[in-house]
């Protein structure tokens, strides 16, 4: 009986305004987790689950936008209160702490990169960090995309062979040259065996 040595995981964590995520990314698939201070979630996805599409998402905390805003009514209110009492206008201090608070909400943000799938969101927060994790991601998926169907099975269909070789090309998988070997070895009858 022979065994494999264990691949080793490449791990990755993330951290930006309270917000968290890691990545463990192992030969078949992905561990992830993320946790924004209220909430968490985890997961493990398969590489074939997880769309070649991604999309961008920003972040905000909402609690800043709106202590600001109230802190800034209060302190316009109270600055107009002040300044008909004392007959000059005198700033309330509330003004100026709502201002700023308001100022954080738009300065302090999480912009992040989704992937979708079917198991949730994988978000991959925009720092240092986050172009290494993307091209981990994808080039552990191309491994393994290329491992699992990078070959010619003679047992399928050729049509749906030759579907399997354009898909793999479509998506970046596979090189050109490697597509026109493939479709060579599969209009000749060469298989290759497992």
């Amino acid at each position: 009986m022979e065994f494999s040595a264990p691949q080793k995981r490449q791990n990755f964590a993330q951290k930006k305004n309270g917000n968290k995520t890691e990545f463990s990314l192992g030969e078949k698939s992905i561990n992830y987790s993320f946790n924004d201070g209220n909430s968490g979630r985890s997961f493990e996805v398969d590489y074939e689950s997880i769309s070649f599409d991604t999309s961008t998402f920003q972040q905000r905390n909402s609690w800043f936008r709106n202590v600001g805003l109230l802190w800034m009514i209060l302190g316009a209110m109270l600055t107009v209160w002040m300044s008909m009492d004392k007959g000059k206008i005198v700033p309330s201090i509330w003004l100026v702490i709502g201002a700023v608070c308001y100022a954080i909400y738009f300065v302090r943000q999480t912009k992040y990169t989704i992937m979708e799938s079917q198991k949730g969101n994988i978000l991959i927060i925009e720092d240092k960090q986050h172009d290494a994790i993307k091209a981990a991601i994808e080039n552990k998926r191309k491994e393994y995309f290329r491992k699992q169907y990078a070959n010619i099975n003679m047992d399928n269909d050729p049509e749906r062979e030759m579907a399997k070789i354009e898909w793999l090309m479509e998506h970046k998988l596979i090189t050109e040259k490697e597509c026109d070997e493939l479709s060579i070895k599969l209009q000749l009858g060469i298989g290759d065996e497992e």
